[in-house]
């Protein structure tokens, strides 16, 4: 394949309708010659491949890698990246992605190349509406965690007891916040007003060309969670920003992955993923 400006790394576990749905999604978009979609399939068993009913014309666009296990959301992520690069060049943009998103209009990828680059920008927030509360899930965090906090997170979801309570605390926090007036997603769709950010939302992360040049990989250190500050911190040692743009927008329909997954399972996830990111960067 040519040069493409915009890679978008879908990591699809057993969601084929929602890969699906977001793949004629990005290929719906006005300059959609620039992108192409690479599926990197966690779903291990055959046939995923078929299941793209895609106009012939389109194919050219999608890759698919089939991970052989299930290695997480950035472990997918990495593997299927490397794959690409054996026989393609780096894109200027490469976005690592659930599936469970729509994109709010065609006009995103119009958007994106009209960024005017920042110095030393290596990743792109964009506003993701989520379809639970309505609310922008970006900036992730604004600002640099303490370390107390992260050791707070550490200590708190080492125990299913405390884990339990504080992701009821955290629903009840959302119910009772309800839908914004000030940072509806809906009414900052036009602004192409950025800021400087710590971290960005893991669903959708966009990294320019510029965070892997300068020795930034996707290599997070657990199977799932925790992305978001590992992605930070990497930035953040190598020099590089990270800018929220909420002129692009997407819609997130939250946890239709991670809801096939049993409780247990996601509790030792957010166990390890706090354990490294608070050892590992707030040590």
């Amino acid at each position: 394949m040519g040069k493409c400006d915009l890679l978008v790394i879908c990591v699809n576990y057993n969601s084929d309708e929602d890969t699906l749905s977001f793949t004629k999604d990005l290929l719906s978009q006005k300059n959609s010659q620039d992108i192409h979609v690479l599926i990197a399939d966690n779903s291990t068993r055959s046939g995923f491949g078929q299941s793209l009913e895609l106009p012939k014309s389109l194919l050219s666009q999608v890759s698919i890698f089939d991970c052989d296990r299930n290695l997480g959301y950035f472990g997918a992520a990495a593997k299927a990246l490397n794959s690409f690069l054996l026989t393609n060049a780096l894109p200027n943009w490469v976005a690592v992605s659930n599936t469970d998103l729509s994109l709010s209009d065609r006009d995103f990828v119009t958007r994106l190349t009209a960024i005017v680059e920042l110095e030393n920008c290596a990743i792109v927030a964009p506003a993701i509406q989520s379809s639970l509360t309505g609310r922008d899930q970006n900036p992730y965090m604004k600002s640099r965690p303490s370390k107390a906090r992260m050791h707070f997170y550490k200590h708190t979801f080492a125990s299913p007891i405390l884990t339990a309570i504080y992701l009821f605390l955290s629903d009840v926090k959302r119910v009772f916040r309800g839908k914004p007036q000030s940072r509806n997603v809906d009414l900052i769709r036009t602004s192409g007003t950025q800021e400087a950010i710590y971290a960005p939302h893991g669903s959708f992360i966009l990294f320019t060309r510029k965070y892997f040049e300068a020795g930034g990989t996707l290599n997070h250190g657990t199977f799932l969670y925790g992305e978001e500050i590992f992605v930070a911190e990497t930035a953040r040692s190598l020099g590089l920003a990270v800018r929220y743009n909420p002129s692009l927008k997407l819609v997130h329909r939250e946890h239709t992955t991670t809801k096939q997954v049993g409780s247990d399972t996601l509790f030792k996830f957010r166990r390890d993923a706090a354990k490294y990111c608070a050892d590992t960067f707030f040590g």
